[in-house]
């Protein structure tokens, strides 16, 4: 009888078990959650096709401060950068960090700005084309919407958006809860006083707005 019960137990078990069986991909999407760094890594060659991933103490130190403000640990809800050209900053903040708050918060709704139209748009492609990969959709089970999927404006089935736009353009229209201005001045008219006004015009007026909630609103310069 002794034998008996512990053969119906271990059964009772296995049976268990294959019902909330954690796979290795279950458990690789939950460690790329909890860290911003290691989503970047992992999900470099999806992104970036044929070109080597060379880490640096600056992409870290950018991905720890972007972690920091999803989870609310910085001094005020906005956040500044400046490092030279060719420092993965466009690709951290514009395609990366988007598609990994989704895998934590799939509504979340960001805005991207750019001097650059065509810039802003290369970003938004390379972001859509992540979360459309067959890795992100297994480990994260996000889906872009097919009533609102373009290369500027492209939506998931859990209401979450990304849009862009560029400063010289019209910003109407949409909300918030990430504004992102990468670059948000061409950088051969930085001497001109009458862009610089423009462009402060610009956020001073429009994107400085557009946020959803005044007090929870995410700001990445």
């Amino acid at each position: 009888r002794f034998i008996e019960a512990n053969k119906r137990r271990i059964r009772n078990m296995d049976a268990i078990d294959t019902e909330n069986q954690v796979t290795i991909t279950d458990l690789d999407a939950e460690l790329l959650r909890r860290d911003f760094h290691a989503f970047v890594v992992s999900a470099w060659d999806k992104v970036e096709k044929g070109t080597v991933y060379v880490d640096g103490w600056h992409i870290r130190a950018i991905c720890e401060y972007l972690q920091a403000l999803y989870e609310g640990r910085l001094p005020s809800n906005s956040l500044m950068m400046n490092v030279p050209p060719r420092h993965m900053k466009s690709l951290l903040c514009n395609v990366f960090f988007p598609a990994w708050v989704w895998t934590k918060t799939p509504s979340a709704k960001f805005l991207c700005f750019s001097f650059s139209e065509a810039l802003t748009l290369r970003d938004s492609m390379k972001c859509r084309e992540l979360i459309a990969s067959r890795w992100y959709e297994e480990r994260f089970h996000i889906v872009i919407n097919k009533r609102q999927d373009s290369k500027e404006n492209f939506q998931n089935t859990y209401g979450g958006y990304r849009v862009c736009f560029g400063t010289g353009g019209s910003i109407t229209g949409q909300g918030g809860d990430y504004l992102i201005i990468d670059d948000p001045l061409d950088a051969t008219k930085a001497n001109s006083k009458a862009e610089r006004e423009r462009v402060n015009y610009t956020y001073d007026n429009s994107i400085h707005m557009r946020g959803n909630d005044p007090k929870t609103v995410k700001k990445i310069l």
